[in-house]
């Protein structure tokens, strides 16, 4: 009997140490769980952040496009108005400059007729008869007046080229981006493509608000991981991290499973020591 109560007690001592290692592994598989879960959850906030910031890299390209393509636009019509301006300024010069040389030549056959006498021959004509000689008065037109027009004539005509240069330029970049926008967006009138880049900058302002959000949620799961920042090699460490768990889960298990059985062993020596004593106290 105290042989049996010696082995009851030393299962006893090794089921205490037993339970013991069993409630370490239980925390321990509480804890890979945890750790598990927030590694899950840190892997799904980091795709919806790729997503999300995918999402906004394309309409901040969007917007931009749609902007470039509203300044351009803008800019080409400003152009068009000044080159039709540029081009009536070198009209304006060529009508200038006729009428100049009209009033010349008007004034030099007055001159002439002025000095004709009859029977003298005509300087321009021959002819001695002189039945409608010109009398048209004013003053006359110098030269130099005209050789200074032509010259402010010859620079109105290369800004006119360089303008329409600038503006077949800018025309067939308008035309591209708005090729590109069509493309993309399936709009074509401008108010349509002022109006998207509005709806396109509302949009990418609550995608910037939803990638805030999403990082303050990466915080609190970086914290469970007990990560201060996000590692580059964090998709290898969240492997180890699931090979952790279940390597705790597996252990806790298995100390389960002898924790049962010494518990049962315990129970069948307690069963023996029992109907030792009462098979002695039958003795005596």
């Amino acid at each position: 009997c105290q042989q049996q109560a010696q082995q009851v007690a030393e299962q006893e001592r090794q089921l205490q140490q037993q339970q013991q290692q069993q409630q370490r592994a239980q925390q321990q598989a509480v804890h890979g769980r945890k750790r598990a879960e927030a590694a899950n959850g840190l892997a799904q906030q980091q795709e919806q952040l790729k997503e999300a910031e995918e999402q906004r890299t394309k309409l901040l390209k969007q917007y931009q496009e749609m902007n470039q393509y509203v300044k351009l636009a803008s800019q080409y019509q400003s152009q068009s108005q000044q080159l039709q301006q540029e081009e009536q300024a070198v009209s304006a010069q060529e009508q200038r400059i006729r009428q100049l040389r009209q009033q010349q030549r008007l004034y030099l056959g007055a001159s002439l007729a002025a000095d004709l006498q009859d029977g003298q021959p005509c300087p321009v004509c021959g002819s001695v008869h002189h039945p409608a000689p010109n009398h048209a008065g004013g003053a006359g037109v110098a030269d130099s007046v005209i050789e200074q027009a032509e010259e402010q004539l010859k620079t109105l005509r290369n800004q006119y080229q360089q303008m329409m240069s600038k503006t077949a330029s800018l025309e067939g970049e308008l035309r591209q981006r708005k090729q590109a926008l069509q493309e993309d967006t399936g709009l074509t009138l401008i108010a349509e493509i002022m109006q998207r880049k509005d709806v396109v900058y509302q949009e990418g302002v609550a995608l910037k608000d939803t990638i805030e959000a999403i990082k303050r949620e990466q915080q609190q799961y970086l914290q469970l991981l007990g990560w201060s920042t996000l590692p580059q090699d964090w998709k290898e460490q969240t492997q180890q991290i699931h090979q952790q768990m279940e390597q705790a889960e597996r252990q806790y298990h298995l100390l389960q499973g002898q924790l049962e059985a010494q518990q049962q062993q315990l129970q069948q020596s307690r069963q023996v020591q029992q109907q030792m004593t009462e098979h002695w106290q039958q003795q005596w």
